[in-house]
């Protein structure tokens, strides 16, 4: 279970339906940080592909509220943002984000990842 947290909803959207598509995962999308949190709360996800910009709640705060839940540390969570400033990617790890990735992302790598072993 893969959820898409991204402010715009054209972009959430259309990355959702590729990877149902190309992936064959269970897709959940939230437009906020707090629908985040209510989303994970419902289906527990097992990859958050999270924006940091997030009106709100920004995605710091999303992956800290997460990785607070019981058995939080096997979900894996990727930053997908345009901000890939050092400083940035520094936050991202002291928020619980495992992995880094920047706007404008290599959908292909991304998907092949998703297709990995363990997340199938």
């Amino acid at each position: 279970r893969i959820l898409v947290v991204e402010d715009n909803k054209d972009a959430a959207d259309s990355l959702a339906m590729l990877i149902r598509i190309q992936c064959a995962h269970t897709v959940d999308v939230a437009y906020t940080g707090l629908q985040a949190l209510q989303t994970a709360n419902i289906h527990r996800p097992d990859v958050v592909l999270l924006d940091l910009g997030l009106p709100g709640i920004n995605g710091f705060q999303v992956a800290e509220q997460l990785r607070a839940m019981p058995n939080a540390e096997e979900i894996v969570i990727i930053a997908i943002t345009g901000h890939n400033q050092p400083e940035i990617v520094d936050a991202s790890t002291a928020a619980g984000i495992d992995l880094h990735l920047s706007k404008p992302v290599d959908v292909q790598h991304l998907l092949s990842y998703l297709s990995g072993p363990g997340l199938n």
